[in-house]
């Protein structure tokens, strides 16, 4: 080790020993109260005893940034700077929303997320066809959607790409077998959309059996496994791997949140997947449950007689984690929750009133900022949802 080097060490040394646990405070996801100022302040307490090291790791770094090439001879080219921030950085600038109209203008509505205000409203290209779930993939302003036909028990599925306008820019039905039930608002993908998760009801009516499904698109494969319930909500973690499920009993009732390996073997649900929360959380039903922090918390809107919370949860033990956020409830409210593809983002859709007016809400999980979506989804009955 040479003069220089032992000079780096041992100012990096010192200027580490100036961090202490007490000076770094907690993460706090509650947007703080506080002034410019006071805020000013607290950030020169953390970044403080920080400065010495950052600057010294900046020597460090550009002493040491010559990248050494296989053969033990030094790069004549300098190691490549970090790739800047993505684009998607901030949030998405639409949604989707399988609308239920009353008034019969059924359709797929892209709204801003922004303004609220509704785009375009897609038809579904199956004459006598509707569409019925929605997922975002990580791709910009791409969505995976799927379309129950109405003269046959069976359902189609679609990559939906809009312009940077909002604006319809393809509908492209996905190379896939049709599958046999109805996929209603049972819909969810990996981040890269090459593995879909659904489920499919039955078209009987009064018989609430089908099958959950994944379809891995490469291999065009499709593996099912059976269940006597029924699924509800569908939250797929970014990698494909895992599935959590809401499910509901015959009479029903409210049952467990399931979580099924997407590699296990077909066959039943209830053999192959595990009860990762069982019945009596207060789950809600349709959309009410998303995997964050890179599948490792599953968020999930929990309602109990005055009020809905937004609940946390460890995805791998099903252990309560503080939750995200609480609001008061009105008799007949629900609500359901779509995440970002970034992982940041959440809207929440709650419905409001009897009438079936839905208030939507954006959260910023960095930060904890919230924020009202205006006049979105306002008169329309409450569908499937994707950001």
């Amino acid at each position: 080790m040479n003069s220089l080097e032992e000079q780096l060490r041992d100012a990096y040394q010192e200027a580490a020993r100036t961090v202490r646990p007490h000076s770094v405070p907690e993460l706090d996801l509650a947007p703080a109260r506080r002034s410019w100022a006071a805020r000013h302040r607290a950030g020169l307490r953390v970044l403080a005893p920080l400065a010495a090291a950052a600057a010294v790791a900046a020597i460090v770094v550009a002493v040491t940034g010559i990248a050494q090439l296989p053969g033990g001879q030094p790069s004549s080219h300098p190691s490549r700077p970090p790739r800047p921030a993505a684009a998607t950085e901030g949030p998405p600038p639409y949604f989707i929303k399988v609308i239920r109209s009353d008034r019969g203008d059924d359709g797929l509505g892209v709204f801003s997320a922004r303004t609220g205000q509704l785009t375009e409203l897609i038809k579904t290209p199956q004459a006598g066809g509707s569409f019925s779930g929605a997922a975002a993939i990580s791709r910009p302003r791409t969505f995976l959607v799927s379309a129950v036909g109405l003269t046959g028990c069976y359902t189609l599925f679609y990559r939906l790409t809009l312009s940077p306008r909002g604006a319809l820019a393809s509908l492209s039905p996905l190379a896939v077998p049709r599958v046999s039930g109805a996929v209603t608002a049972t819909l969810t993908a990996s981040a890269d959309g090459q593995v879909i998760g659904y489920d499919a009801g039955s078209c009987v009516t009064n018989e609430p059996s089908g099958s959950v499904g994944v379809i891995r698109l490469p291999t065009r494969q499709i593996r099912t496994w059976g269940h006597s319930g029924g699924v509800t909500s569908l939250a797929m973690s970014a990698n494909g791997r895992t599935l959590d499920l809401v499910t509901t009993t015959n009479a029903g009732l409210a049952g467990p949140v399931f979580q099924l390996r997407t590699s296990s073997p077909a066959g039943g649900l209830a053999q192959q997947a595990r009860v990762l929360l069982p019945a009596g959380r207060g789950v809600s039903t349709f959309d009410s449950i998303a995997l964050i922090n890179g599948g490792r918390v599953l968020l999930a809107c929990t309602e109990q007689p005055d009020r809905v919370v937004l609940a946390r949860y460890d995805a791998a033990t099903g252990k309560e984690l503080p939750p995200l956020g609480v609001r008061s409830r009105k008799p007949g409210t629900s609500c359901g929750i779509t995440v970002a593809p970034s992982g940041r983002y959440v809207l929440v859709n709650q419905l409001a009133d009897a009438v079936y007016r839905t208030m939507l809400l954006q959260i910023d999980l960095r930060t904890g900022h919230t924020r009202l979506v205006p006049g979105a989804g306002a008169d329309v009955l409450p569908a499937a949802f994707a950001w």
